[in-house]
Order: C-alpha cells, then sequence, then structure tokens
C-alpha cells in the first residue's frame, strides 16, 4: 500500500541517510494497493489517494517522489497514439494530484504496429499521415502537465535499443584539450 512504502522510504532515509534530498521511485502507481475504504472507488480516486499519501511523505522527509506509471490502453484505440492525460492511470481525474505528468513517445514501436496490422488504404493514409517517414531510433519527450512550467516544449532523444538507453540528440559542447 501507500501508507506502507512510505513507512519503508521513512525508515530507509533514517538509516542510509546522507545528507542529500533523497529521490524514491515508485515503479507503477496502479500496482500500489489502495486503502481498504478505496477499495471501491474508480481509478482516478485511488491514484489520487496514493500520490496524497507520496506527497506528503516528500514533503515531510525534504525527499523527491518519482511514481512511473505505465499508460492504459485507450490510446491505441485513437489514430494517433501519442500520449495524453486521458492514458494516465486515473485519467483526468488522477493528474490534478501531480506536479508533472512527463511522457517517453517512440513512434517506432507503434508504427510497426500498425503496419502490421494495416488492412487496407485507408489504414495506410492514417499511417502515412500520423507517423513519420522513417521514425527508427527516435523517441520523443514531453509533458502532458508542467505545474509550475511550460507543458508545451517536447524534445526528440535518441532510443540505443540494444543499450536500452535514451541519449540527447544535441551536441554537448566540450572544452578544449590541450
Amino acid at each position: 500500500s501507500a501508507a506502507q512504502l512510505a513507512g519503508y522510504a521513512r525508515n530507509f532515509i533514517k538509516r542510509r541517510g546522507n545528507g542529500k534530498v533523497p529521490l524514491i521511485v515508485t515503479d507503477h502507481v496502479g500496482s500500489v494497493a489502495p486503502r481498504s475504504e478505496d477499495s471501491r472507488a474508480d481509478e482516478g480516486t485511488k491514484a489520487k489517494n496514493t500520490n496524497k499519501v507520496f506527497k506528503s511523505t516528500a514533503k515531510a522527509e525534504n525527499a523527491v517522489w518519482l511514481a512511473l506509471n505505465q499508460r492504459n490502453s485507450k490510446g491505441m484505440s485513437r489514430d494517433n497514439p501519442r500520449p495524453i492525460a486521458a492514458d494516465l492511470y486515473g485519467g483526468e481525474g488522477a493528474k490534478q494530484a501531480y506536479d508533472a505528468v512527463l511522457y517517453l513517445y517512440r513512434q517506432e514501436k507503434f508504427k510497426a504496429e500498425r503496419v502490421a496490422t494495416a488492412a487496407n488504404d485507408r489504414d495506410w493514409k492514417t499511417i502515412n499521415k500520423v507517423f513519420a517517414a522513417n521514425p527508427e531510433g527516435i523517441a520523443e519527450l514531453g509533458a502532458v502537465k508542467v505545474r509550475f512550467g511550460n507543458p508545451t516544449i517536447t524534445t526528440q532523444v535518441e532510443f540505443e535499443a540494444r543499450f536500452t538507453r535514451y541519449v540527447s540528440r544535441r551536441e554537448i559542447e566540450q572544452p578544449e584539450l590541450i
């Protein structure tokens, strides 16, 4: 449960804290058991209440809490599967509890799925309209919500599949070597 995770985080920080700001990461908030009184609530309420526990713990411990979230399958039914707020676990109801909602979108993955199931000219028209000609190795980082900033900023990064890592496409300035 969220309360148990918060307790584990507090104990860990107490025993192993080094004076720096701790980063706590929860992978897939949808897998966190809701409070017993939330067991019949909708996903948005469950996600919102779970996030409240995480945020209050982060504030009390002077920590940063990152809640990773797999998207739901609603986006796959749209012609354009680029992530939107409704794809978030808990949908729009859960979005309000987060300070920021960021996404990582790989056109290559979704284009390959669409190409494999294309059955007629309409499908191919949609594929050619929605997806870049050659999205191979490119991923997009963007925001659905940023409470204290600009949510319209996106950037592209390179995806290195053999290492499962993302690399900036910007050239990093190196100081001249003597």
